[in-house]
Parts: C-alpha cells; sequence; structure tokens
C-alpha cells in the first residue's frame, strides 16, 4: 500500500512530505511510510496505530471476514453483477462498530434504556441494539466487501520490528485513546517506548475519551490540537522533546 502512495508521490512529482500523518490503518501505514522512505518524510504522526496486531484485534476482524464469507451470496468474491453479500457485509459492520466505540460511552449515552412501545422478543429490545442494527445497515452498503476483507487481512498481517523501527529518526508523535479496544493504548505506549529508546525525537500523547477507536474521528478539537501543536514546532524545539512523555502536552 505505501510503495503504491509513493508511486503516486512520484508521479505527481512531490519529493518530501512535511509530515506523514496517518490514524487506525493509516497510522500503520503511516510508520511503514517513515520506515521505507525516511529521507523524505520530515515528521511521522501515527494516531490509534501499533507496530503489530494483537490477537484479540485480529480476532475480531477474521469474525467480522468470516460473516462476509459465509453469505452465500459472496460467492467467493464472484458476486459482481449478482446479488451483493449484504447479510454478511451487515454483521460484519455490526462487530466493528462495536470495536470502534467504547463500553463507557455507550454506557453514558444508553445504559439499558429500552425502545419505547418495543414487545419483549428475540428483536431488538434495547436502545443499544437499535443502535448497532443501524449502524450495521447503514454501513453495509459503504464498502466493496472483497475491498473490506483484503484491508482487514493487511492488518492483521501488518508487523514492524525492532530492527525496522530504529530506521524511524524524524521527530514523531505517538497518539492513543484509554478507551481503544481495538488497537489498545498499551501498544502506543510500547510504540512510543521504543522509539524513545531508539534515540527517536518522540511526543506521547494520550487522550482520555469516551469515543474508543473512533475518538480520531469524533473528537476533533483534542486529536486536532495535539497534532497542530506538534506540526507547529520547529525541528529545533522538537529537539528539547526527545524522549519525553507527557499525556497532554499542547493543553
Amino acid at each position: 500500500m505505501v510503495r503504491a502512495q509513493f508511486a503516486l508521490l512520484d508521479h505527481l512529482n512531490i519529493k518530501t512530505l512535511h509530515a506523514c500523518v496517518g490514524s487506525s490503518l493509516g497510522g500503520m501505514c503511516s510508520a511503514q511510510a517513515a520506515v521505507l522512505f525516511s529521507d523524505r518524510i520530515r515528521r511521522l504522526v501515527s494516531i490509534s496505530a501499533c507496530t503489530y496486531s494483537h490477537p484479540a484485534s485480529i480476532a475480531t476482524r477474521y469474525v467480522q471476514r468470516r460473516c462476509i464469507m459465509t453469505d452465500p451470496n459472496w460467492s467467493n468474491g464472484f458476486y459482481y453483477g449478482n446479488t451483493y453479500p449484504k447479510h454478511g457485509m451487515k454483521v460484519a459492520r455490526e462487530i466493528a462498530t462495536i470495536s470502534y466505540r467504547s463500553g463507557p460511552e455507550w454506557r453514558q449515552r444508553f445504559g439499558r434504556q429500552k425502545i419505547e412501545g418495543a414487545p419483549i422478543s428475540l428483536c431488538p429490545t434495547f436502545l443499544i441494539e437499535q443502535y448497532i442494527d443501524y449502524q450495521g445497515e447503514r454501513a453495509s452498503v459503504m464498502l466493496d466487501p472483497n475491498t473490506l476483507l483484503y484491508i482487514s487481512k493487511a492488518m492483521d498481517l501488518f508487523e514492524l520490528t525492532p530492527e525496522e523501527l530504529k530506521r524511524i529518526q524524524m521527530p514523531t508523535l505517538i497518539m492513543g485513546v484509554t478507551t481503544d479496544a481495538l488497537f489498545p493504548v498499551w501498544q502506543q505506549r510500547e510504540m512510543a517506548h521504543q522509539l524513545m529508546e531508539n534515540g527517536t525525537p518522540t511526543t506521547y500523547y494520550e487522550l482520555p475519551s469516551l469515543y474508543g477507536h473512533d475518538t480520531f474521528l469524533l473528537d476533533i478539537h483534542g486529536v486536532g490540537t495535539a497534532i497542530k501543536g506538534f506540526l507547529e514546532t520547529a525541528v529545533s524545539e522538537q529537539t528539547a522533546l526527545r524522549n519525553t512523555i507527557s499525556p497532554f502536552p499542547y493543553y
């Protein structure tokens, strides 16, 4: 993926990036770019990402893929021009929604509230069930199923070794979220610690958000303030931040 992105940059005659910024899979890609094209990137920002997918994250995506692949309409990937595998996609996206958000958010937002007038049955009874059903329906047609399968597998297979991390020497911001279940915050702490041990000028920022993995999409102020402060910091000032961990460096 990263090599294809830089092939496009070459085509556009873009030689150097002021910063390579990404979140989730994008955060994996930005870190990979910093390894493969370190001479072309001045700064790295990796948000809610990791150096490798941990077992629970892999398991979550595996079940999502199984939902799609066991839908008869998936037809071993040959569904184009035929019936779209919507049921499998919907269930897969429902599982994804659960992994993207957090229990604390839903406890505050939904609690155990029930759908008004809903009968006691196997159909949705609670507002949280209704919300998950809605998100699955809405997201089921937003992505091509085969594309989702291969992107998902690519995330599982991603890994940056300790030796590869040593090639990242540009000023780096690693950002994690305390409630992230899909890319838990210990993975960002681990990545930041490894970079610091390597002597990489590293700033670590941990955001206490209710929104879980989706924080980078929803908390524009919290995430944006951290990125803005980092990118606006002069290189000479950034050197002074070498090997520091600060929970809220730009507030």
